[in-house]
């Protein structure tokens, strides 16, 4: 028993050694072929297909897309058939550089008789450079492989099938559009508008800043909504601020068409744009330079099919760009209407010498503003009611109403010491939610009727604290 055991543990332990021995030879085995591997790794990355000598100065890109001509002209690279189109410099300086020297990642095939198997009988793409003294270089694409990611290549006049990697072939898979180099939006701020104009269809908004204007009677404001109306009206500041915000955040996606023709114009919806956006602006002044005043014009045409934005053109350029449809449909959604001041009776009380008020209940009270040597408190509570007479407000503005009216007894009469000399507010019926609020003699605003009862209430209560 004790003889079969020691035979049985020699046995094993001479097959303990067997595979101590073999596992030794794999580990040599791998160690040799990761050796090999990359040797012939670094031989593979060493094959230099392409090697132009000199500068490029023209490239040609053709594929079934069809045929882009580049060329190298005072230093800038041009579209030799787009006349006038602005390229992004930096991704043309890349291309000329793959020919300059381009090196294979792997060698696939020592000859070029198998063609058909990489998809190189029939090339995506062909791409040719040449330089100013005459050298060319010319490089055929064919299939990419889907494991690798690789592109299947090979050169004029350089034996064998290769492949190079995606970034290196990625620069030639653009359209024209992808190659432009988009004009930059304005860069304004809210502060340096001049004016904002807007079309939308029928609807149509101008505001413009203006120095002096004989429909305010506040003197502390600047801009002014001046279309559709038959004259300009103050305009609602804060509004206005968040219509010129928007303004501003506008940007370009991408290009869409350069010089399209009658037919894509009309496509496009740019043919008679239905829509605008335009304004004006000016650029802080530096020590060096004068403030200068610029104009923009943006022609608007329709949502391109399928996506989430409109086909635009600044007014006088070829270039067809797309904008976020969301972002310019809020600029377009506001209407002069919504601009226009609502507080109507705004007038700067250093220009008001009286004021006459007949409430709804025909009670009449005259108010005589303050002088500038008046008591404080009473001057205080003087200034306190004139507050509450020009507080008046509407909750929406119409087109201008002329009447005939039937009309209401409220009435408040200014007599200033400035041009005009009169200024006077009436209300009138108008629905059964709203009053029409008649200014010298036209009517745009309207004034819900709770307001206008509350009103009336503190007017009156303003005018008897007085007598008290």
């Amino acid at each position: 028993m004790k003889k079969k055991k020691t035979r049985t543990l020699m046995v094993l332990c001479a097959f303990l050694a067997v595979l101590i021995a073999a596992y030794a030879a794999v580990m040599v085995y791998n160690k040799n072929k990761s050796s090999e591997d990359s040797t012939s790794g670094s031989e593979e990355e060493s094959v230099v297909i392409l090697a132009i000598e000199g500068t490029v100065t023209e490239m040609t890109v053709e594929s079934e897309k069809g045929t882009l001509e580049f060329v190298l002209k005072e230093e800038e690279w041009l579209e030799k058939n787009n006349e006038g189109f602005a390229i992004r410099q930096p991704v043309l300086t890349s291309m000329a550089a793959v020919f300059e020297k381009l090196v294979a990642t792997h060698t696939i095939e020592e000859n070029t008789e198998n063609l058909a198997e990489y998809g190189l009988d029939k090339p995506s793409y062909i791409l040719t450079a040449r330089t100013q003294d005459g050298k060319e270089a010319q490089l055929f694409i064919g299939m990419q492989n889907t494991v690798t990611m690789d592109y299947y290549v090979y050169a004029k006049d350089v034996p064998g099938v290769y492949t190079i990697g995606t970034s290196s072939v990625n620069y030639f898979k653009r359209e024209l559009m992808e190659f432009a180099d988009l004009p930059t939006y304005p860069k304004v701020t809210e502060g340096n508008f001049l004016s904002l104009e807007t079309k939308n269809g029928e609807e149509h908004l101008k505001a413009e800043m203006l120095t002096e204007s004989a429909y305010d009677m506040s003197g502390i404001l600047s801009w002014y909504v001046t279309e559709p109306f038959e004259h300009e009206y103050v305009a609602h500041t804060s509004m206005l601020d968040t219509v010129l915000s928007s303004v501003a955040e506008l940007t370009y996606s991408k290009a869409a068409a350069y010089d399209p023709d009658e037919a894509e114009l009309a496509k496009m919806g740019l043919d008679k744009p239905q829509k605008e956006l335009a304004f004006t602006y000016k650029k802080d002044s530096t020590s060096e330079t004068e403030e200068q005043t610029y104009t923009f014009r943006l022609l608007i045409g329709n949502a391109m099919e399928g996506s989430d934005y409109y086909y635009v053109m600044e007014e006088g350029t070829k270039l067809v760009l797309l904008i976020n449809k969301a972002s310019l449909d809020t600029v377009l959604s506001y209407k002069a209407k919504d601009i226009v001041n609502k507080y109507f009776a705004l007038i700067n009380i250093e220009t008001v010498d009286s004021i006459r008020v007949v409430l709804d209940d025909g009670s009449e009270y005259e108010l005589t503003t303050p002088e500038n040597d008046a008591d404080d408190a009473k001057a205080d509570a003087l200034r306190n009611v004139y507050q509450s007479i020009i507080s008046i407000h509407a909750e929406r503005v119409i087109d201008s109403q002329t009447g005939p009216f039937t009309m209401l007894p409220l009435t408040l009469t200014f007599y200033r010491n400035a041009e005009p000399k009169m200024y006077q507010i009436q209300f009138a019926e108008y629905d059964t939610s709203y009053y029409l609020a008649i200014v010298d003699g036209e009517g745009i605003y309207l004034v819900n009727k709770r307001d206008y009862d509350q009103y009336c209430e503190d007017v009156k209560a303003g005018f008897e604290g007085l007598s008290e």
